[in-house]
């Protein structure tokens, strides 16, 4: 994967192909390893209890699939442009987002 940066990404669900998670990024290659690899098998981690993290022992990490929403956003338009997706795909209500704003204030 080329490193993207000023991203908006999601995590597609591979038996339902349903977009379950959106984020945003300024370093996509290192948020994903943390998504995939790190945060879901860290106890010690408080992302180790997220939802996502939670999807991914439950069902494995080829479960999900990584897709570029949109990239190269001015990251002053980084948090606008999460909300919009999270409305889109509704992964607050439906999916795993913890907030409807999208990055923890």
């Amino acid at each position: 994967m080329n490193n993207k940066s000023n991203v908006i990404y999601a995590y597609k669900k591979q038996d339902t192909q349903k977009i379950v998670y959106v984020g945003q990024t300024i370093d996509l290659y290192t948020r994903n390893k943390q998504h995939i690899d790190y945060d879901p098998f860290n106890a010690n981690n408080k992302e180790y209890e997220y939802p996502l993290s939670r999807g991914i022992r439950k069902y494995g990490k080829e479960m999900y699939e990584l897709i570029i929403l949109e990239d190269n956003i001015p990251k002053e338009l980084l948090n606008e442009r999460e909300k919009y997706w999270i409305a889109f795909y509704n992964t607050y209500w439906d999916g795993y987002n913890q907030t409807i704003w999208g990055t923890f204030p």
